[in-house]
C-alpha cells in the first residue's frame, strides 16, 4: 500500500454493506463459507475516489454466524481504511 496515514480514531466516515457472496462461490455452505459477506467502504470511496481493496480473512470460528458483527466492526481494519482510502472485504 505504500506509506500509511495514521488510523482514524474518531467516528468512521463510511458504511458497512452486507451482500450475498453465494453468487461468487459455488456451494458456499458446503465449502465452509457463509453466503453472506461484508464490505466496509469509506465515504471517499463511495463518493467515487479510486480506492484500494484489502481482503480481511477471519478464522474458522469467527464467522458472522458464530460471533455476529464483532469481526466486521471491531477489528480496526476499518479505522485504517478510513484514513487510507481502502475498501475492506
Amino acid at each position: 500500500y505504500g506509506p500509511l496515514q495514521p488510523r482514524n480514531n474518531g467516528a468512521l466516515s463510511g458504511k458497512f454493506i452486507e451482500f450475498d457472496q453465494g453468487e461468487f462461490i459455488a456451494s458456499a455452505k458446503v465449502n465452509g463459507m457463509s453466503t453472506s459477506a461484508w464490505v466496509y467502504a469509506p465515504k471517499i470511496c463511495t463518493d467515487g475516489a479510486t480506492c484500494k481493496l484489502h481482503v480481511a480473512y477471519h478464522g474458522c470460528v469467527q464467522s458472522y454466524e458464530k460471533i455476529g458483527d464483532k469481526f466486521v466492526k471491531n477489528t480496526e481494519y476499518n479505522r485504517w481504511a478510513d484514513a487510507n482510502n481502502m475498501i475492506i472485504l
